[in-house]
């Protein structure tokens, strides 16, 4: 099974083994069981916080282009290619995930 299909636009939720902390406007993402370190700037920050908030992938962008004055065709690819790495480390979970790997 694919972890992240963008053109499903389906929503995400975060591997409860991430921890993070906000540092301004950035934020620190810790994985419990890799013990890996990984920083957001304020932008991959955004996107998190509407990630937790339970967005989908085209709420997301259509947030970030109101947000930062640029269209959502700008920003989807960004959006869509940030989300593949966070489910790619497997910081984010793709909805149709059972759990987290033990």
């Amino acid at each position: 099974m694919q972890d992240h299909d963008p053109a499903s636009n389906g929503r995400y939720r975060l591997n409860p083994r991430v921890l993070c902390r906000a540092v301004e406007d950035e934020a620190v993402l810790l994985d419990l069981d890799a013990g890996q370190y990984y920083g957001l700037n304020a932008v991959g920050y955004r996107i998190w916080e509407l990630l937790v908030a339970g967005a989908p992938l085209d709420s997301i962008s259509d947030a970030l282009s109101e947000e930062f004055e640029i269209s959502p065709q700008a920003v989807w690819p960004d959006v869509t290619a940030f989300v593949g790495f966070l489910c790619s480390k497997r910081l984010l979970l793709n909805g149709r995930t059972a759990r987290a790997p033990a």
